[in-house]
């Protein structure tokens, strides 16, 4: 269905912007401050009985000068519930006759921890007279939280001297090939964030630029399989939230500063600082990285179209060398205690250069060479990103009654030539003809914008009403001059033909409403979320216009219950979209590699998922399990198609052209066998069927794959923290082919000195050398295959001090659900 635009999309947001800059002054005129008051609630336990413990006593100790400030017991269920506790650090002791005493410490209520729930405490008998323990087992990697997965680095050695793509490698859910590219539960269809909100750094390469945000600059990684309706509809697998160091909530200044070195060219520096005093926060984070990564790939292509040029061998030989500088600025500032505003600001600059030979053999059908020539090309890639963040946060007189309005804007620039040779040579090797020269100059600019508003009213206790809308306007403008080198006039001459300049402009606007209430321990939220696209693409060299509107409404329920103290149940139902990426639609043809042409389809059409999920949550004192089962159906998905026609040439496009069912399940196991060795794995099987039609003929394919990942942290008090993550990811099928299986091992040594200040790490990437990325194609009259090998095992070296006046303590292991998620009293639990 389209629908004409019948008002101007940047005027509405001009009028949208302007009035929440007036309900922003009149409710900062009219707010009246409040003290800060938190709460801190858990759970004791038993731990030979695995049963609550009733009467213990808990005492809220505030650290600076060991005053005491609040205090009460566990009731029958073990739980206890300590209110007005004004903000600042304390240390929780629990105790009860006849067992050790346990002791919490740094335990944090400010601003954004008004609601702190310290989990199961778990106490053991003692024989002789109570001696305190500090409870240190380090906190789970993987949390469970409502919606969402979240994936702490706080323990990650094995990834701390990579980048956001070797973190993603560790990532339940998350599969990384060889080549960077990522996708969740088998689907490369997924939205990528950073802190909440679509990023201008991700243009046309987000491998590209996910391999230049240092490890060190991120704090967790979110992944939401199955979004509500407060979320954006894009994204087949869901999102992919990467959320950036900010540390502004700590009261006084920390920091760190980290450097490393690694084999074969690798380094990377990163400093971060943040200071907090009263009111006021800010915090700015630097990295510089410089990679060079080697290597090498092979392929071979059967075309049963020709006789003469039956058989293609290629090899290929690669270098590439990359550097960025990523700086982060943030601020912070309590207007009152209702009003916050917030500013950042991430700018990167990057410089990506990549050198490349291959090598192509033609045989005939008798199997006798008959032509022979190579391709040498050599790339320079500068760019540039600004993005820039400003949002506030209004809380009323009623608990848990918000309202959050933010404003987003980025700019990437990027500037790129590549220089190419290509030499034909006879079946006695020597050249044929002088070499054709070439060069390609890239001019890209993608602007981002966005304005997000979202509301959440309590109707009662039990209650809660969300609304909220979105504006998201893209930019994209892409200018390229093919040049050919001319031997007669020795000079450069533009290919009109060839040369590519289009412009792209896609608005997006949203509306949501969603309910949510809670029954006993049963929970329900349903929600409705209607968006308006609005695409409109041009071809400046030849004038051609494509345009494309409509309107879709994507329903989502969730539904949990919870079975006693230690089992939850979840069902949720979501529809999704994928819109196709302006590359996708662009029909200009990249001729960077002359015989594997590739080009866009300027009539693809988004395709549409409605997406099932059954989960269920076990937890014991020391261990949880969460198992999911899902399922997704797709209509008209995009696919990448690939024709050879009769000289041996093969172009790679995309088109509507299929029909998925895709279905799986998914374990995840924590473990905290003892307070020094953790462990989590997981595991995901899925299985796709594929239906299509090439014009030609019926296509089908389908297949079954899984993951597997096993992460084990052993740390041996005063002497070295010991880490080992082993990936396995099971082959994947698409419509014309398939990707073969990989796996990896990593290693990581970390020793501490002066109180965890200075840490020393030895990491060691793909122990065994087993990353190699490996796919076979085939369709209407031709088969092929292809093999890509990097450099893959890597040693890095890395030293890293931390500084400051607060420095954050360990937690102990506690249920995903009783995690502090800074909601604020009475909020509704789900």
């Amino acid at each position: 269905m389209q629908i004409k635009r019948k008002m101007n999309l940047k005027t509405m947001l001009i009028y949208i912007v302007l009035f929440f800059l007036v309900f922003f002054l009149y409710t900062n005129l009219y707010s009246q401050p409040r003290t800060i008051k938190g709460i801190i609630s858990g759970k004791v336990i038993d731990k030979s009985a695995d049963l609550p413990l009733e009467s213990a006593t808990i005492q809220v100790i505030n650290i600076i000068g060991d005053e005491f400030v609040n205090g009460g017991a566990s009731d029958s269920r073990g739980e206890f519930r300590i209110t007005n506790i004004p903000a600042g650090t304390y240390n929780i002791k629990i105790s009860y006759i006849g067992y050790n005493t346990s002791i919490l410490k740094g335990i944090i209520v400010n601003r954004s921890n008004t609601n702190v729930n310290i989990g199961n405490i778990v106490m053991e008998l003692s024989s002789e007279v109570t001696e305190e323990i500090e409870v240190t087992t380090e906190a789970p990697v993987m949390k469970m939280e409502f919606e969402k997965k979240v994936y702490e680095l706080k323990q990650s050695i094995v990834s701390e001297s990579g980048s956001a793509i070797d973190v993603l490698k560790n990532v339940p859910s998350v599969t990384v090939d060889n080549d960077g590219n990522i996708s969740i539960r088998g689907s490369e269809s997924i939205k990528i964030f950073i802190d909440g909100k679509p990023s201008g750094l991700f243009g046309s390469d987000n491998t590209t630029i996910l391999e230049q945000i240092p490890s060190n600059s991120i704090e967790k990684i979110e992944i939401i399989n199955n979004p509500s309706a407060k979320y954006e509809a894009e994204g087949m697998a869901g999102i992919l939230n990467i959320i950036l160091k900010k540390n502004v909530d700590l009261i006084g200044y920390n920091g760190s500063i980290s450097v490393n070195a690694g084999t074969e060219d690798k380094y990377n520096t990163t400093l971060g600082i943040s200071l907090r005093k009263d009111n006021f926060g800010i915090s700015a984070n630097y990295s510089f990285r410089s990679f060079r990564m080697p290597g090498t790939g092979d392929g071979l292509r059967t075309n049963f179209f020709s006789d003469s040029l039956r058989t293609l061998y290629q090899f290929e030989e690669h270098n590439r060398k990359m550097q960025s500088h990523f700086a982060s600025l943030g601020f912070d500032y309590d207007i009152n205690d209702r009003n916050n505003l917030n500013l950042g600001l991430n700018i990167n600059f990057r410089n990506r250069k990549r050198s490349e030979y291959t090598d192509y053999d033609y045989f005939n059908v008798n199997n006798i060479l008959v032509q022979n020539l190579d391709n040498r090309s050599s790339e320079n890639d500068d760019g540039f990103n600004i993005e820039g963040t400003l949002s506030h946060q209004l809380k009323f007189n009623e608990k848990n009654r918000l309202l959050t309005t933010s404003l987003n804007y980025s700019l990437n620039n990027s500037d790129e030539i590549i220089d190419r040779s290509k030499q034909k040579y006879n079946t006695s090797g020597n050249p044929s003809e002088n070499p054709l020269l070439s060069k390609d100059l890239f001019d890209e600019k993608y602007k981002f914008a966005t304005f997000q508003s979202d509301y959440t009213h309590p109707l009662n206790g039990n209650s809660k009403f969300e609304t909220g809308i979105k504006f998201n306007y893209q930019n994209i403008n892409i200018t390229s001059d093919y040049q050919n080198f001319d031997y007669n006039s020795l000079s450069w001459i533009s290919d009109i033909l060839k040369n590519d300049d289009y412009k792209y402009n896609q608005y997006i606007g949203a509306a949501y409403g969603s309910y949510a209430i809670k029954i006993k321990d049963f929970g329900i939220q349903a929600g409705l979320r209607m968006e308006y696209t609005n695409t409109d693409f041009t071809l400046s060299n030849t004038s051609d216009y494509y345009k494309n509107d409509y309107i879709d409404f994507f329903p989502s329920l969730n539904l949990t219950q919870k079975i006693g103290n230690s089992n939850e149940l979840g069902l949720n139902y979501s529809r999704r979209i994928n819109r196709p990426r302006a590359r996708f639609l662009n029909p200009f043809v990249d001729y960077s590699d002359p015989l594997n042409l590739r080009s866009g389809n300027p009539e693809l059409q988004p395709e549409y998922i409605n997406a099932f999920e059954l989960n269920y949550i076990k937890y014991f004192s020391s261990t949880s399990i969460t198992s999911s089962v899902f399922f997704r159906n797709a209509t008209d998905v995009i696919n990448r198609f690939r024709r050879i026609d009769s000289s041996g040439i093969s172009i790679t496009t995309f088109e509507n052209i299929a029909r998925a069912n895709s279905y799986g399940v998914e374990l995840i196991l924590q473990s905290a066998f003892t307070k020094w060795w953790n462990n989590m794995a997981s595991f995901s099987y899925f299985s796709t069927d594929l239906k299509g039609n090439d014009g030609i003929q019926e296509i089908t394919n389908s297949s079954s794959s899984w993951t597997g990942k096993i992460m084990s942290n052993i740390a041996l008090p005063d002497i070295v923290n010991i880490q080992l993550a082993y990936n396995y990811f099971g082959k994947r099928v698409m419509l014309q082919g398939s990707i073969e299986p990989l796996h990896s091992l990593d290693i990581a040594f970390r020793k501490d000195f002066f109180n965890k200040r200075l840490s020393i790490s030895l990491n060691i990437r793909d122990v065994l050398k087993t990353m190699k990325f490996e796919i076979e194609t085939n369709g209407t009259g031709f088969t092929s295959s292809f093999n890509h090998n990097r450099n893959s095992r890597i040693v890095f070296l890395t030293l890293t001090y931390k500084f400051g006046t607060e420095m954050k303590e360990k937690k102990k292991f506690k249920k995903p659900d009783e995690e502090n998620n800074n909601n604020m009293e009475n909020d509704i639990d789900f």
